[in-house]
């Protein structure tokens, strides 16, 4: 007689990896509560490549995809590659909470945000309603860019996707035009992209390579 699994998907196991998606909401509470309780003195985040940096409104676009490029991504694998769900959700842990813990310890702004805007358009409004939703403070590292290469390391990691070499290319160009779009705007200094890239791949290391490292130095010590 063929044994009937009881149909409850979480008694079962089928979607234990879910339980990571309340790494977001976690994320959200703790970025409010920074961005209410932190005050000066700031550390200015600036280097003089800022100055040679043209605001141009139209990049707006790419900024705000950034949140469809983490949220579909974070989707896909949510349905299709667990391991690869886990992986991307503990990187965003690994990488945004510390950001903030050292956004409170440490807090910086930038000063680059235009007075006002030539013209009114469209996309002046629209980076105007992001000026006022996310303020010119907590900025070091950026966000931005760590979550951006979060998505382009799950899909050069996760088996399913890293077979489309047209997906790969495609997280690459649109994750350049959202980093670009960050000092395009004026969300963010160039040292804030230049210090995310490096952190983002130290995270890298520590989320996708290091306990693979660990799990073969095991296996060789025991077959030994």
């Amino acid at each position: 007689m063929k044994q009937i699994r009881h149909l409850d998907p979480i008694k079962n196991g089928y979607y234990r990896h879910f339980i990571y998606i309340l790494i977001f909401p976690l994320y959200l509470a703790a970025f409010f509560f920074v961005e209410s309780s932190v005050s000066g003195p700031f550390f200015i985040s600036y280097i003089p490549l800022d100055d040679f940096i043209p605001f141009c409104e139209y990049f707006v676009v790419f900024y705000i995809l950034w949140f469809p490029y983490m949220g579909i991504t974070g989707l896909y694998l949510l349905w299709h590659d667990a391991e690869g769900f886990v992986h991307f959700m503990l990187y965003i842990a690994a990488s945004f909470f510390p950001i903030l813990i050292f956004c409170y310890l440490f807090p910086n702004c930038q000063n680059l945000r235009p007075d006002r805007f030539a013209h009114n358009t469209i996309f002046t409004q629209l980076i105007e309603m992001i000026y006022h939703a996310d303020t010119n403070t907590n900025v070091l590292p950026s966000t931005h860019v760590v979550g951006t290469m979060a998505v382009i390391f799950a899909v050069f990691e996760s088996p399913s996707c890293r077979r489309s070499l047209l997906l790969k290319v495609l997280s690459i160009i649109l994750g350049a035009l959202i980093c670009a779009s960050t000092v395009l705007i004026k969300q963010h200094s160039v040292l804030d992209g230049l210090v995310a890239v490096p952190y983002a791949f130290a995270v890298w290391y520590l989320i996708y390579r290091l306990p693979k490292r660990i799990r073969q130095s095991q296996t060789h010590q025991v077959s030994k």
